[in-house]
């Protein structure tokens, strides 16, 4: 760069007295062509070719200039300047001397002096600001100077060192924007294939003047849409995240200063991701595009925009034309707009199965339709956990607990919300149910894991618009396993199980009730958790044609919750133990209506066993316990602890007596009138608690 340099010092030199004029010019006439004079600098060729013709790097990296600059005098002596004040500190108390303007760096009107000797710039301000408009961008121009004439050129040492071949982004940008090259990334299209088949159309017909916006949530996969639909139509990205221009007010100027000067000499086009309304709100908005509109378009590249559904930008970028659906054969408009939606089951074994081949050395054996079927996550969540197995090193064996509390730790954002994790662990062994239940709940399972297969490889879902819920209705007496049933099932998906929190969803006043339901909807949906309605008959009664204010209400109620079922993807269990209080339009909603009942016989000494497997024991008689007392799983589970418990403070093993004594007190917690003839044979054995019980205490 000391051609151009020594370049600007001659052009200066000729405005000095005679003997600063020789001092300079002979310092720095050597760096450019020995022996050349003054009147040789006159018909100097700036050209690429004849100024770096033994260089190729920097012929390179000037031609770009050049065209850039559009071969304009003045703006290219705005550069030589720009180059001999990097590489002189002398530079600007010379120019100083020479024009009178105190500035931190040169400024149009000294390169305007310099390239025109004899012509003032007020005569010619229209070429002059032509010149400083080709310039501005490069040499980031303090636009706070409201005369352009004097806004000074910035001695930034970035544009120095890409002319000398430095391929890395300006240090300033590192470590927030990235670059994305069309021709290091040959991957091919995963999803809304058509889509971006469309956009990539679009963007070869309308070039520089596109504008395209990519809306969904975060993590859904905008960026990635971008990229591919750019490659399709060979443009290259800078990817800039929308609250850093923001953050310093509605624009801040280095920062944009330095991003119009990254595309520019990278021909990358500009990707403003995550745009979302500012605190400053709307006017705040409109000021920003406006100055992209402003600054952007010389450029000549196509813009990329992504953001949140909510955020319409196509309302700011007014001269960037009106909106326009892909769906336009014409593509008439320079704008078209993409919203990304939730993936289908197919799309999401797409990006589980691309990451994992992107990732991980050994992916053969990946969970990949697993995954897809029990977890509902974005394209840039899959891409988080499938990084996180790579960084712990996983490679042949692959345990889908481990999978599974990876995706949950991405997706834990605030779940607990009017919900709280029930923490059993219980398995298909401590559920002790009759076989035909045990059956209809790996039915249920089923139907969670294998969504993809009859979904979207045997094209049911195509048939299906709403009501694709994973649901069961669990009603039957209290104790006899409904809600371990529940956690059975969740265990067996490998997911996590939340208990909704009646007692917080259920409000008087009007609409917070389905409010505070659709938060919690949408956080399992969200967060792919199991949804359990504990005892939810309070919430979900009979719907009456009362005109009460308070039945509408809870009419109102009801209808929203049905409608929520309908729309649900994931996976809701209900329990009641009053199914008679189920409004009729539930049980429709429901895949099952698993009717839990009392326990026969048999089933209560299996579960008398189970209880007392472990314990040290004596003289236990189990065909007694089943055959004389009736008692739910929860009954059987209260009085075998309760008894373990008064044999441990005896010190003794545990024996009839202590069981006796425990069925008696769980009876009577229950109200239920008993007396010693109930337990037959053993009837005796109350006989001491019966004297404590009659004994006068006054």
């Amino acid at each position: 760069m000391k051609r151009l340099a020594a370049l600007a010092a001659m052009k200066l030199s000729v405005y000095m007295d005679a003997e600063e004029n020789q001092k300079l010019f002979q310092y720095y006439q050597g760096l450019l062509i020995s022996g050349m004079t003054e009147q040789d600098l006159v018909g100097c060729q700036e050209a690429p070719e004849y100024l770096f013709q033994d260089n190729p790097v920097a012929e390179q990296r000037y031609d770009l200039l050049y065209r850039l600059l559009k071969g304009n005098p003045v703006s290219l002596t705005a550069i030589q300047l720009y180059i001999l004040t990097c590489m002189d500190i002398r530079t600007l108390q010379l120019l100083e001397q020479c024009f009178g303007i105190a500035a931190e760096g040169p400024t149009i009107q000294e390169a305007w002096a310099i390239t025109h000797r004899e012509e003032e710039c007020i005569d010619y301000i229209s070429d002059a600001y032509e010149a400083f408009v080709l310039v501005k961008n490069l040499l980031l121009a303090d636009l706070e100077e409201q005369n352009f004439l004097k806004a000074a050129f910035r001695p930034d040492p970035y544009l120095a060192a890409w002319l000398l071949g430095e391929h890395d982004m300006d240090f300033t940008l590192r470590s927030y924007c990235s670059v994305w090259q069309a021709e290091n990334d040959p991957g091919k299209p995963i999803t809304l294939l058509k889509e971006k088949e469309q956009a990539a159309a679009f963007l070869k017909k309308r070039g520089k003047r596109a504008v395209v916006y990519v809306s969904g949530a975060w993590g859904s996969g905008r960026k990635f849409f971008v990229c591919q639909a750019a490659r399709s139509a060979g443009y290259s990205l800078l990817f800039v995240p929308y609250e850093k221009l923001v953050a310093e007010g509605c624009m801040t100027k280095d920062v944009w200063a330095r991003v119009l000067r990254q595309c520019l000499l990278g021909r990358l086009s500009l990707c403003i991701t995550d745009i979302t309304l500012s605190k400053d709100g709307v006017q705040c908005m409109e000021t920003i595009f406006q100055k992209i509109n402003q600054d952007y378009a010389f450029l000549e590249l196509p813009l990329f925009l992504t953001g949140y559904p909510e955020v319409k930008p196509a309302f700011f970028l007014k001269d960037g034309g009106c909106s326009a659906s892909l769906s336009d054969d014409t593509l008439k408009d320079s704008w078209c707009s993409v919203s990304i939606s939730n993936d289908t089951l197919e799309e999401q074994e797409a990006f589980w199965n691309y990451f994992s081949k992107e990732y991980l050395k050994d992916s053969a054996h990946f969970p990949v339709e697993t995954l897809a079927a029990r977890m509902n996550l974005t394209a840039g969540q899959i891409k988080c956990v499938v990084e996180q197995l790579a960084g712990k090193g996983y490679e042949k064996s692959w345990n889908i607990q481990d999978i599974f509390r990876a995706c949950y730790q991405i997706l834990d954002d605030g779940r607990y919300q009017n919900m709280k994790l029930v923490p059993g662990k219980y398995t298909w062994e401590d559920l002790k149910i009759p076989p035909y239940i045990k059956r209809l709940l790996l039915e249920l399972c089923n139907q969670a894991q294998y969504q993809i297969t009859v979904l979207s490889q045997w094209g049911i879902g195509k048939k299906i618009s709403y009501g694709r819920c994973v649901s069961a209705l669990f009603s039957g007496p209290p104790g006899t396993g409904k809600t371990m049933a529940a956690q059975v099932v969740a265990a067996h998906l490998g997911l996590d199980i939340y208990q909704v929190d009646l007692s917080q969803i259920m409000d008087k006043y009007i609409g917070e009730t389905e409010k505070r339901l659709k938060e919690v909807f949408d956080q399992a949906e969200k967060s792919n958790m199991v949804l359990l309605f504990d005892e939810a008959d309070a919430l979900f009664s009979n719907r009456t044609d009362t005109g009460d204010a308070k039945e509408r209400h809870m009419n109102a109620q009801v209808s929203y919750l049905l409608q929520r079922i309908e729309e649900f993807t994931g996976i809701v269990l209900m329990t009641t133990n009053l199914v008679s209080h189920m409004d009729d339009a539930f049980f429709r909603r429901f895949r099952y209506h698993i009717q839990f009942q009392m326990p026969g016989r048999a089933l209560r000494k299996e579960l008398w066993e189970y209880m007392l497997e472990d314990v040290p024991k004596d003289g236990i008689d189990f065909a007694y316990l089943a055959s004389q007392f009736e008692l739910s799983g929860a009954q059987i589970k209260n009085a075998a602890l309760n008894a373990c418990y008064q044999a441990a403070a005896g010190k003794a093993k545990l024996k009839m007596q202590h069981l006796v004594e425990a069925v008696f007190q769980e009876g009577k917690k229950e109200g239920k009138l008993m007396l010693p003839g109930d337990f037959g044979v053993y009837g005796n054995l109350l006989d001491g608690l019966f004297q404590l019980m009659n004994q006068d205490t006054g």
